[in-house]
């Protein structure tokens, strides 16, 4: 039961994460607007050209109603939709090949094909944010310590960009008003798609184009970014966290820690720390990075939210404490609930924390809090160690599958 005193602290810890959130909303806000702008202009010229040619398309609807035709318009544009993710996925990997990298994984939406063993295998692994990823083995470095990444990272939306300019030269060459509507939506998709990818933003995710951006101007990120690769190749032969020194993971002064690439490296040594279970370091690690925040993309800080309140479950902090946070990560890990990380956290918030703990935690956070459903233990266990061993990245498994186990084993801890 909670105090009048405890109910207090929480809505003073809420008004503090609602004046972060709100900033960092606004920014995602803007983001929304500017998308919504491109998209509407592109869907006013597509509008255009359906007046323009209106008596054409009557023409050749072969007894179909205008609506009908409209309806063909959107299934070309939802089927355009899926084939620039592909086509965008495969474009890092063309290019990629070119310049010498080597293939490792293949995503699209929650379909992966992944090399494992020496072998290739399909399996099923989403990443909230993404409609899909290609990752690979980076070249070896050149002497001077340069490696190819401009074409690895702009291919995807290079790709978009090529098929997108071939569906115009058809539309320019054929006269059917079905091809040409079909033409015309994967067009208008695949520029929205090159566009996304292609201006530098870091707004919600830090994308190819600012990567591409950042690795020009700052030789720590061409690193950051080499490592991360490297590290995720060799992971995936089964390479943990604990077998790397901690000299692997030093930035250097004067490097751009608001850039994702560099951020990435300092949340790998967080992980590191928590795989050796030192967890005051990984704390330390945390609340550097927490001064940043509000630099971050919303999916990095996203991440970086998660763990904080990881932390905090581990160390036992106040239920009011543990409120504030988890009221705005809520939605947050409902979204990601099928990331094997952020099972992890889920599980040690079901596990560490007591029935009574969840009921004040639901009833301070909840407007309406449901009927209280009270989890098997051993079943969500049983449903982690399932999805652990699917997972792709057999290092980083192993990782996580440690960590729920420690929490088995210990039920508690004190940084």
């Amino acid at each position: 039961m909670l105090s009048e005193q405890q109910k207090e602290k929480y809505k003073e810890l809420e008004q503090e994460q609602q004046k972060i959130y709100g900033k960092i909303l606004k920014k995602s806000k803007r983001i929304t607007i500017i998308s919504g702008l491109i998209g509407g202009v592109m869907g006013a010229f597509l509008g255009s050209w359906l007046v323009r040619y209106e008596r054409q398309i009557e023409k050749e609807l072969w007894g179909s109603s205008l609506s009908i035709f409209l309806l063909i318009i959107v299934a070309a544009m939802i089927l355009s939709f899926l084939l620039h993710v592909i086509l965008h996925e495969g474009g890092h990997l063309v290019f990629g090949l070119l310049t010498g990298y080597q293939f490792l994984s293949f995503r699209v939406g929650s379909l992966i094909w992944y090399k494992k063993d020496g072998k290739l295998h399909k399996g099923r692994y989403s990443v909230k944010g993404t409609l899909g990823q290609c990752l690979m083995y980076p070249p070896k470095k050149e002497a001077d310590g340069g490696f190819p990444f401009i074409l690895y990272n702009l291919g995807g939306g290079i790709s978009n960009l090529l098929f997108s300019l071939l569906a115009v030269l058809l539309l320019m060459i054929l006269h059917n008003g079905y091809l040409q509507a079909a033409l015309m939506s994967f067009s208008f998709i695949g520029l929205i798609t090159a566009l996304s990818n292609l201006i530098p933003t870091r707004r919600v995710i830090q994308n190819d184009g600012m990567n591409a951006k950042s690795m020009l101007k700052d030789k720590y990120s061409r690193e950051a970014f080499y490592l991360q690769l490297q590290l995720n190749a060799e992971m995936s032969e089964g390479k943990g966290f604990t077998e790397y020194s901690e000299e692997v993971f030093e930035i250097p002064e004067g490097a751009k820690e608001d850039d994702m690439l560099v951020a990435g490296v300092r949340l790998l040594s967080y992980y590191r720390y928590l795989a050796l279970h030192d967890f005051k370091s990984a704390k330390e690690i945390l609340e550097r990075m927490d001064e940043k925040k509000e630099k971050y993309s919303q999916m990095f800080l996203h991440a970086i939210e998660q763990e904080k309140f990881f932390l905090m479950i581990l160390e036992k902090r106040p239920t009011e404490e543990i409120a504030s946070l988890y009221k705005y990560l809520r939605k947050v890990m409902q979204a990601n609930k099928n990331n094997i990380s952020t099972k992890r956290i889920i599980y040690a918030y079901e596990v560490l924390l007591g029935d009574e703990e969840k009921k004040d935690i639901d009833s301070l956070t909840l407007k309406e809090p449901g009927k209280w459903v009270k989890k098997d233990k051993e079943e969500l266990y049983r449903e982690f160690i399932k999805e652990a061993e699917k997972y792709p990245v057999k290092g980083e498994a192993k990782f996580y599958i440690d960590m729920v186990d420690y929490i088995n084993e210990t039920m508690a801890y004190v940084i």
